[in-house]
């Protein structure tokens, strides 16, 4: 992983790649702008690894969502949102947003700030602000960002060839 970017994370165990798929040898790099829409499974179980014929096998939570990546001559933002599960990133167990993750949430990457904020509606766990900010100095990341992610795989779901890139996290408390 780019020093850039710190390294590996600590004491993250990743997984070998799951039977039926063969490691990403073609480097993707989204466009300058892009809108996708997405599903994200958070799998408890670290032996139940894509690929997914439908759903995984073993208790899972399942959030769809949306990013948006803009670039222009000022710099890059992006914007993600998670429409039912926030992906945990809070850490902190007694902390309101680290004890769980079934609330939506936005993530807005301002150039103009070089900041990360999280924004929480309605369903947000009690004691929770609306919006803070999750880091500064922050940015999107780069569009090729998936070079640098530990495992990339590939292989087929039906009829549909797919490229899985991800990182594991067992401690993440989903």
């Amino acid at each position: 992983i780019n020093a850039e970017y710190g390294g590996p994370c600590p004491n993250m165990v990743q997984p070998n790649p799951p039977n039926g798929t063969v490691p990403v040898t073609r480097l993707y790099q989204w466009p300058l702008n892009f809108e996708v829409e997405w599903n994200m499974f958070f799998v408890r179980d670290a032996n139940d690894v894509p690929p997914y014929v439908g759903k995984p096998d073993t208790p899972f939570n399942v959030t769809s969502g949306k990013t948006w990546y803009k670039t222009d001559a000022s710099g890059v933002s992006m914007r993600e949102s998670y429409y039912s599960y926030c992906i945990p990133v809070f850490g902190d167990p007694t902390n309101p947003m680290g004890s769980r993750n079934d609330f939506s949430c936005d993530y807005i990457n301002s150039y103009k700030t070089n900041t990360a904020y999280v924004v929480l509606h309605d369903d947000k766990p009690p004691g929770a602000p609306s919006c803070c900010i999750i880091g500064q100095p922050f940015h999107p990341p780069p569009r090729d960002f998936s070079k640098n992610m530990p495992l990339k795989w590939y292989g087929t779901v039906g009829e549909d060839s797919v490229a899985w890139h991800a990182v594991y996290d067992k401690d993440a408390g989903i």
